[in-house]
């Protein structure tokens, strides 16, 4: 009977746990991917996490003109960045590295795609009415061979205060 119960626990575990890759969020899920291809040949991945972005805003900002400092503020909710670069790997990798990729965008929003000279450029987000917040937004240009992807948010309200300013 114990053997009944364990195997039935174990089960358990092994449904929920895949529930939760399953659930896992796009972002870390492209991570995840470009773990898996960053080995390969022509791809180049740069993780920038929470200290690093910290410093590049301070930098920005001491550099910035008043006018600008506005604009830097609005990334101070992006806490990753993770840059892939794979212009120059092969086209079988590169082929399916961005079928992948799709894969795990459709899970977000469409914010915007460009399609210029054969080149295309999307964005993608995640977000939230409610709290009026742009999260974990993906910048993915497949034919260039380009993807940047940044964890945390973006206040709209920001967003729209700087619109304001610029008109």
């Amino acid at each position: 009977m114990k053997k009944y119960l364990f195997a039935l626990f174990a089960l358990l575990l092994l449904f929920s746990y895949s529930e939760l890759l399953a659930k896992r969020p796009p972002v870390e899920s492209l991570k995840s991917l470009c773990q898996e291809y960053k080995g390969k040949e022509g791809f180049e991945v740069v993780n920038l996490g929470p200290m690093a972005m910290s410093l590049m805003r301070t930098a920005a900002k001491m550099e910035a003109d008043p006018d600008d400092r506005q604009a830097i503020n609005i990334l101070k909710g992006i806490k990753r960045m993770m840059v892939v670069d794979y212009e120059d790997s092969r086209k079988a990798d590169r082929d399916s590295f961005n079928a992948k990729v799709e894969q795990v965008l459709k899970s977000m929003e469409l914010l915007m795609s460009v399609k210029d000279e054969g080149e295309t450029v999307e964005i993608y987000g995640d977000y939230d009415e409610g709290s009026a917040l742009l999260g974990n937004v993906v910048v993915f240009m497949p034919s260039e061979g380009g993807l940047v992807a940044f964890s945390g948010s973006i206040r709209m309200e920001d967003v729209a205060a700087l619109v304001a300013e610029a008109k």
